[in-house]
C-alpha cells in the first residue's frame, strides 16, 4: 500500500499452516504501517489473532561489473543499511486445537516455537498422527494444531483484507 507521503507498506499472504499476513515497511513509514495493521484488524473483526513484530536490517552492497563478473565491494563505506519492521498477523478461529488440547497456543506457537515442559510433552509435540493430515500427507501434531486454529475461510479473509487496504 502506498501512503500519501510516498511511503510503502508491503502486504503478503504467507502460505503457512495458520493464516498469516506479513506487513513490512521502512522505519521511516511506521505511521503507514500502523494504519495498515489497524485496517487489517478492523477487517478481521472478532476473530482471535496474534501479532509479532520483528525489526530487520537489510544490507545492500555496492556492486560493480568487471568483465562480465559482478564484484561486490565490502568496504564499510559502501554498505547501505536500511531498517524495516515486519509485522506478522496470525488470524485464528479459536485458541486451542484438539490435536494438542492441553496447550494454549500463543504467539510463540504461531511462529513455530512450541514449548515442552517434560519428556511426555516433547514426545507428543514431535509425534505424527495418522489422523493429522494435510493434502493426504501426514503432518506433525504441531503443524496440525496450527491448521486447526487457522481462520476458517482463508481465501475470503485475504480478499477482505486486500479490499480494505485498497481503500486506505
Amino acid at each position: 500500500e502506498n501512503g500519501a507521503n510516498g511511503g510503502t507498506v508491503e502486504v503478503s499472504w504467507l502460505k503457512y499452516p495458520v493464516f498469516c499476513v506479513l506487513l513490512s515497511a521502512s522505519v521511516h513509514h511506521l505511521d503507514l504501517l500502523g494504519k495498515a495493521l489497524a485496517t487489517c484488524l478492523d477487517t478481521i473483526g472478532k476473530n482471535p489473532y496474534n501479532i509479532a513484530f520483528l525489526n530487520r536490517i537489510q544490507k545492500s552492497e555496492k556492486e560493480e561489473e568487471e568483465g562480465g563478473n559482478v564484484v561486490v565491494d565490502l568496504e564499510e563505506k559502501d554498505v547501505i543499511q536500511e531498517q524495516f519492521v515486519d509485522v506478522y498477523l496470525f488470524v485464528r478461529s479459536k485458541e486451542r486445537s484438539s490435536a494438542l488440547p492441553t496447550l494454549k497456543l500463543g504467539i510463540s506457537e504461531m511462529l513455530g516455537v512450541f514449548h515442552a515442559q517434560n519428556d511426555q510433552e516433547l514426545n507428543e509435540l514431535a509425534s505424527y498422527s495418522s489422523s493429522a493430515q494435510k493434502d493426504d500427507t501426514a503432518v506433525s501434531l504441531m503443524e496440525q494444531a496450527l491448521l486447526d486454529v487457522s481462520v476458517d475461510d482463508e481465501e475470503n479473509t485475504w480478499q477482505l483484507i486486500k479490499d480494505s487496504l485498497s481503500t486506505m
